[in-house]
């Protein structure tokens, strides 16, 4: 499929949502709004930390990164 096929494809579809919710979370695409700005600093920072010791090559045991995580909410 071309980009331009695709393109009319996106466009088909979006004609036919009727969804509010739907129509504002593409409003928010095309806006540019990144949802990663819009989670907590402490979320932020805690994937911050994760892609720079995956960068590394550090594991860390997903079961004690998830506890980390859900003790920030």
């Amino acid at each position: 499929m071309t980009i331009e096929e695709r393109k009319l494809s996106l466009i088909n579809w979006i004609t036919g949502i009727s969804e509010e919710e739907v129509l504002e979370s593409i409003e928010a695409l095309k806006q540019g709004n990144n949802w990663f700005e819009d989670l907590p600093v402490e979320v932020q920072e805690a994937v911050m930390r994760s892609k720079a010791q995956g960068e590394k090559g550090i594991y860390v045991d997903p079961e004690i990164q998830e506890k980390k995580i859900k003790s920030l909410f």
